[in-house]
């Protein structure tokens, strides 16, 4: 599969750059399996990437773990520490 890195030009739920990042087979580049978009959060010289989203079409998913209403950021703690393990197993098998 194919790994996309894009910055999407627009802004997470904090108001900080988001990050996408997809793996897509490339006969079928409108799937993706998964994908994720983090915000940029810098901290001194480095950028944490924090996922705030997460879409696997093959299982047919799509979870936000934090986004904006009414102008307030509303976290899911829960969903976004799944969200932040499942993107430190996908970072270790990315290396590997």
């Amino acid at each position: 599969m194919t790994l996309i890195i894009e910055d999407t030009q627009e802004r997470g739920p904090n108001g900080l750059q988001a990050i996408s990042v997809a793996q897509r087979r490339t006969e079928r580049r409108s799937n993706a399996r998964p994908a994720m978009i983090f915000e940029a959060e810098e901290s001194g010289e480095e950028v944490n990437l924090v996922p705030f989203y997460w879409r696997n079409d093959y299982l047919g998913i799509e979870q936000y773990s934090v986004f904006t209403e009414d102008r307030k950021t509303l976290p899911n703690a829960k969903l976004k520490q799944k969200h932040i393990a499942f993107a430190r197993i996908w970072d270790a098998k990315l290396r590997a």
